[in-house]
């Protein structure tokens, strides 16, 4: 308006209009972000009597806020008038203030959380908002004790004993763990009083006190054991390993002495080791409740290495208690002078830290590991940290976590990403000083170099203090106390996709130590023999062979992985056997496992030569797999149940999975489209129902969101944190009640930026490290299943993490037809039975024929062409058109269902490299499928069924005939020909059945045009929305798009208003920018769309299920992407656009230009004018677009239909005043022609040339 030159008429109103309009936009964003921050404190400055007592004077100034902002809310309310409300006199000023008082609130909350954090350095792992919840919760110790966890990392939750009387705070007798089974029983009960800071310190305090008591006990009871087994019962994991190592320590310094006098003391004492192990592995056999079969196979584990020590020393002729080879290991010692336990290892020591680990599995110690162990050792005593780098899969984070176990010391993994600010850095760091902790930063090196530099900074602060023996160090202007046995380790991945090289400053702090494949052989032997097997040896050896020969003579493919990973869970896999059947042949259940868990990732080809090499290393074995018929049995009833075929493959895929899901908790289903992936994990969690698991399940396409809208991101102005989608799902899953299954199907592309996030989720870890240091453990009932098309962009750090279903092609589109036949309930059982024969006789021969010969113009999948001919035989297969119980039924439907083959395979052609795909495919048609007769003039796309007289009638004979006014613009009109009725036809009939459709064609062909006509012809209970993609279009911006005509209905459901029908059209589908990773946002948002009807809202975190909407999409497939995302376009059918012929051009051209002439002297208003006008823009179009051809410098001598029209436009602007005559208006149109054609032209030469074909035109 301020912009109209009628302003000065309306100009006072139009000013006062502004300042309104601005008033209400600046009150409308301060009200916002008052709101935002006003919710947030308003828990704790009203709802915390802790805060209150802490902050009296910001409890005031909050109280003030708190009244002024509801008193403006009132005002609002009763106003009801957004332009009044808003320019009330003083409403602004006094949010500005309400601003800058709650800005003063939260920068106290910010001091007084970091003042808490210093008392208790653990608080600075723990989120904001957990924190937050901690402090407000501190005098009700049984709401803190639901964060627990979150303290010391392996206890659940603290035994409490109510006080006396209700006011009374309780007592801490105990604790139960989250790491296995496990109970561990105070020394003596603890009050829980005080301030949450200073109580969480001392039940810390009290924890590690109760550990040390425990082992001093256990060291006199190992002693005077009678049996292993009942002494293994009575004592806690951790402390049991710490006392077979202690005691192993004193024996081994008994037998050095021994050796002075008895040469053969070292080889009793190797067999002794020996002997205990086999007692150990027939103990591990027994019938053992869970908790005592994981202490006895981590005892073995410990035990197979001191048992390996031993013959070490035997082999290398060791007598000297001071030989590296004896002092380079961890010797556990008690020294009763001090009460504690000490750890050596060469000339470090160390005192045994006592944090508790819980009842979890512990690492096979290899020759790599004490290595590993005597740099990592020596870098802490040399007062730095340590830098484990080498390849995915070969134990850097277990190995550093282990050596914690070792120490009992406690430790954080983080996973670090590219959302981690210096500031989040600077925490972690504060907490490790303070608290004493070890960090291990896994994918150290996927953070930004700025925060790599800071960190340099940030660790030597901590490291300089060590050196100087202070007592605190100071972090960014913070003094905290100082803890100097605390460590830091960095596990790289050197050159792999995101990385960044570490500065000099920070390598120099780092003492690195490069890890190299381990001796499998050896873990392989260790993990048997922990699992209860006698021939671990033997087993081991053909296990390793059988990976390394895989590795060797398998196809590449990208999802395979034969490393440490995959044999880790194999062994589980076979272990779980040997519990079962426990007198079968080893060699039996190994083989068993190796080839069950194996199969459902083997390829193609690939599934030969394996079962080649499993025979040539188990000859003479061949035993049925291990089936779970009640399972079976139901996942065949939840396919019925769903009306879907129980097809042998398709129930052992799904059988498979949850095999898989049994053993590893991240699965990748992977498959080309249309392989039934979805329908495998759906069936599988019907499954699970019917069995009394009820299965939750939360769906997300990552790629649908940015990475840090999918984690969640901290506001870098104000430090709040803000969720993202699967961070809030993981939590949800992690903090709901009961131990049924929950799970995350992440379903889309993957990039190495979000799936290297969830390193430490789909590790051992099980963990979910964000930006925020807030830390969400995955539950033993969680699973993650991504559902993938390729592999191509993941790191072998990520490909080694999860079990993989591979889902081959194996004729999945004819379980897809019975499905569609059966659930045509109003069809008799005859009429499916002709239906089923005609999809048996023409289409396996069909789709051999394209495969082998022909190439649609977008690479278009069998199952993608199948479910095309089924949506268009939903639209001929109707009464009107087959009537039931017609004498020629049969004939009646196969006339149809061949019109729909044609469309279904054929529509995607077009010419391709000079060929002319359609007209070859029509050939091939006439001569292959000879039973219903197809005219011999023209192909077969000419073509239609007349319901009266059911034979192919040409569409040239149902074309509309319209006539045009001149005063309505071109591009507003669609001219029917014969080609474009074909396309109009189909458009029509799915659309009606709410079916997707997508035109490809060259640029010009008309695509556009025909779906905006078809958009113009819809019913008034449709409503339209066109939106072009470009290189630029995000995944917000499109979502905000598609929300706009949208209202919210009941709960989450949205949808076009009152009972409307909305058709979206997209055109360009294949222009927006590739990642890259050669994904793109849009695609995947619209895919989400078509998977599951929902997208999320960004704002509120919550699922929008869209309701009462489809889509018609068009694309250019030689530009942009060239092809978009085969899962997105399966959901289409697909239509190659030509070029209209010569008659077509005619027919259009003519419309217009005798619509437009009629108003024109008679010489002008004539038809053979007109004709000859026509003839000759079509010559000189045809004769540039020959003579002018695109080239590398010339890119834009590209001339299509396009240009054509615009000559149209040109002429159709003339007025009947100015044009009196043929020869001025023949003028004109060569004058418009330069305009379209000349005007493009870049050299005198080429248009000397263009003027030349415009005079033999105009002749």
């Amino acid at each position: 308006m301020m912009g109209s030159r009628y302003l000065s008429t309306f100009e006072e109103e139009v000013t006062g209009w502004q300042k309104k309009l601005s008033g209400v936009a600046d009150v409308v964003t301060i009200m916002n972000e008052i709101q935002r921050t006003w919710a947030y404190l308003e828990t704790l400055f009203i709802g915390s009597d802790e805060v209150k007592k802490e902050l009296p004077e910001d409890t005031e100034r909050f109280a003030g806020i708190d009244v002024d902002v509801r008193r403006v809310l009132e005002e609002f309310f009763k106003i009801k008038n957004a332009a009044e409300a808003c320019n009330t006199e003083g409403t602004y000023k006094l949010l500005e203030d309400t601003q800058h008082k709650l800005e003063l609130c939260e920068k106290s909350l910010a001091n007084y959380l970091e003042q808490k954090r210093r008392i208790f350095p653990r608080f600075y792992f723990v989120s904001t908002s957990d924190l937050l919840d901690i402090l407000s919760n501190g005098n009700q110790p049984d709401k803190v004790n639901f964060h627990f966890s979150k303290i010391i990392a392996a206890v659940d939750h603290l035994d409490l004993t109510p006080g006396a009387t209700s006011t009374d705070r309780p007592s801490a007798t105990g604790m139960e763990s989250c790491v296995g089974i496990e109970h561990i029983e105070f020394t003596q009960p603890l009050k829980v009083e005080g301030r949450v800071e200073f109580y969480l310190q001392d039940i810390q305090d009290r924890l590690i006190d109760s550990l040390r008591d425990i082992l001093f006990a256990s060291i006199k009871t190992f002693e005077n054991k009678s049996s292993v087994g009942d002494w293994l019962k009575e004592t806690p994991n951790q402390i049991i390993l710490t006392v077979s190592l202690l005691d192993f320590t004193r024996e081994m310094t008994k037998t050095f002495e021994n050796l002075q006098t008895n040469d053969q003391a070292m080889q009793a004492f190797y067999q002794s080791k020996v002997d205990g192990l086999v007692e150990l592995i027939d103990l591990v056999r027994t019938d053992m409740s869970k908790a005592d079969r994981m202490k006895t196979m981590c005892l073995i584990t410990l035990d197979a290495h001191s048992r390996d020590i031993s013959l070490k020393l035997v082999n290398f002729k060791v007598t000297d208690v001071n030989h590296f080879e004896w002092q380079s290991q961890l010797r556990f010692e008690w020294r009763e002078a001090e009460g504690d336990c000490f750890i050596m290892i060469v000339d470090a020591e160390f005192r045994y830290g006592f944090e508790y680990i819980g009842n979890g599995a512990r690492l096979v110690i290899t020759p790599l590991t004490d290595r590993i162990y005597v740099t990592a050792t020596q870098a802490l005593k040399l007062c730095m940290g340590c830098a484990p780098a080498g390849p995915a899969g070969t134990g850097k984070t277990e190995t550093t976590k282990d050596l914690g176990a070792m120490l009992a010391k406690c430790i954080y993994v983080f996973n670090c990403a590219p959302e981690m600010d210096y500031k989040s850095m600077g925490d972690i760091w504060k907490g490790l000083g303070a608290s004493g902790a070890w960090g291990c930063f896994d994918e150290f090196n996927r953070l930004i170099a700025e925060v790599l530099s800071v960190c340099s900074t940030q660790y030597k602060a901590v490291l300089d203090s060590i050196v100087a023996k202070r007592k605190t160090f100071v972090l960014e202007g913070a003094e905290l106390k100082l803890d100097p046995t605390c460590g830091a380790y960095i596990t790289m991945n050197p050159g792999y996709i995101g990385r960044t090289p570490l500065p000099e400053s920070l390598k120099a702090l780092f003492r690195p130590v490069t890890v190299v494949v381990p001796d499998f052989a050896l873990i392989a032997e260790n993990m048997l023999m922990a699992e209860g097997f006698t021939q671990a040896k033997l087993l081991a050896v053909k296990f390793i062979n059988l990976y390394t020969l895989c590795k060797d003579l398998l196809s590449k493919a990208m999802h395979y992985d034969w490393g440490l990973r995959a044999i880790k869970s194999v062994l589980r896999v076979a272990g779980d056997f040997k519990r079962n059947e426990p007198d079968k042949s080893e060699l039996t259940l190994l083989f068993r496992s190796l080839r069950d868990f194996n199969l459902p990732k083997i390829v193609g080809d690939d599934l030969i030569v394996f079962m080649g090499l499993l025979g040539d290393l188990f000859p003479g074995i061949d035993v049925p797999r291990q089936r779970d018929w009640d399972l079976e049995k139901k996942i065949e009833e939840c396919f019925v149940d769903e009306r879907l075929q129980p097809e042998e493959n398709a129930v052992l895929k799904t059988v498979q999975l949850a095999e898989l899901l049994a053993v590893r908790h991240c699965d990748f289903i992977m498959g080309t489209s249309g392989t039934g992936k979805s329908t495998c994990w759906k069936i599988l969690a019907a499954a699970n129902g019917k069995r009394g698991l009820k299965t939750t399940v939360k769906d997300l396409d990552p790629k649908a969101i940015t990475t840090t809208e999918f984690y969640g991101y901290i506001n870098l102005t104000t430090r709040e944190w803000k969720d993202g989608v699967f961070s809030l799902l993981l939590r949800e899953c992690a903090n709901a009640p009961g131990t049924d299954p929950k799970w995350i199907i992440l379903d889309g592309d993957l990039d190495a930026n979000w799936i290297e996030s969830m390193n430490s989720v789909m590790d051992d870890n099980k963990l979910l490290t964000l930006a925020s240091n807030e830390r969400i453990v995955m539950k033993p009932h969680m699973r993650l299943i991504f559902e993938l098309r390729d592999l191509k962009y993941a790191t072998p750090a990520t490909s080694s993490r999860a079990g993989v279903l591979f889902i081959t092609e194996v004729k999945q589109w004819w379980n897809y037809v019975q499905t569609w036949v059966m659930t045509r309930d109003d069809d008799t059982p005859e009429r499916k039975t002709i239906i089923l024969d005609l999809f048996k006789t023409y289409v396996p021969d069909t789709l051999f024929a394209l495969k082998k010969e022909y190439r649609h113009m977008c690479p278009t999948l069998d199952f993608n062409m199948i479910q095309s001919i089924c949506r268009t035989l939903d639209g001929l297969f109707t009464a009107e058109n087959v009537p039931k119980g017609a004498a020629n039924e049969a004939v009646m439907l196969e006339t149809y269902f061949v019109f729909a083959c044609i469309w279904g395979f054929g529509s995607g052609f077009s010419i391709s490299d000079g060929v002319d795909m359609k007209k070859n495919y029509s050939s091939w048609w006439k001569q292959k499928w000879t039973r219903i007769k197809m005219p011999n003039k023209g192909t077969v796309f000419d073509f239609f069924v007349d319901r009266g007289s059911l034979k192919f009638t040409p569409w040239a004979q149902v074309v509309p005939s319209m006539t045009y006014e001149s005063t309505t613009p071109m591009d507003s009109v669609t001219v029917p020909t014969g080609e474009t009725q074909s396309i109009t036809f189909f458009l029509d009939l799915l659309v009606e059945l709410r079916y997707p459709a997508l035109l490809v064609g060259l640029a010009g062909a008309g695509k556009t045009a025909m779906i905006n006509g078809k958009l113009r012809a819809l019913p008034d209970d449709f409503m339209t929305l066109t939106t072009n993609f470009n290189y630029y279009t995000d995944g917000a911006g499109f979502r905000s798009i598609l929300e706009s005509p949208l209202e919210k209905k009941a709960g989450r459901n949205f949808g076009p208003p009152g009972t409307l029908r909305l058709v979206y059209f997209v055109d360009d589908l294949n222009m927006p920018q590739l990642d890259p990773y050669e994904t793109q946002y849009p695609i995947s948002l619209l895919r989400q769309y078509m998977d599951y009807q929902h997208w999320y809202d960004m704002a509120k975190l919550q699922l929008r299920v869209i309701q009462n909407v489809q889509f018609l999409c068009a694309m250019n497939p030689t530009c942009g992407s060239f092809v978009v995302n085969p899962r997105l376009q399966r959901h289409f059918m697909v239509f190659a656009i030509g070029f209209p012929g010569s008659e077509a051009l005619m027919t259009i051209f003519s419309t217009f230009l005798k619509g437009h002439l009629k108003n024109f002297e008679p010489a002008l208003n004539d038809e053979q004018f007109a004709h000859k006008l026509i003839q000759a823009s079509l010559e000189l179009h045809n004769k540039v677009a020959q003579a002018f051809r695109k080239t590398a410098i010339n890119f834009h001598y590209e001339f299509s239909i396009r240009h054509l029209a615009s000559v149209y436009k040109g002429l159709l602007m003339s007025e009947p005043a100015y044009f009196p005559d043929p020869s001025k208006f023949a003028s004109l149109f060569i004058h418009e022609a330069e305009r379209v054609y000349g005007d493009r032209l870049v050299s005198p030469t080429d248009l000397e040339n263009y003027t030349k074909i415009a005079k033999d035109v105009g002749k």
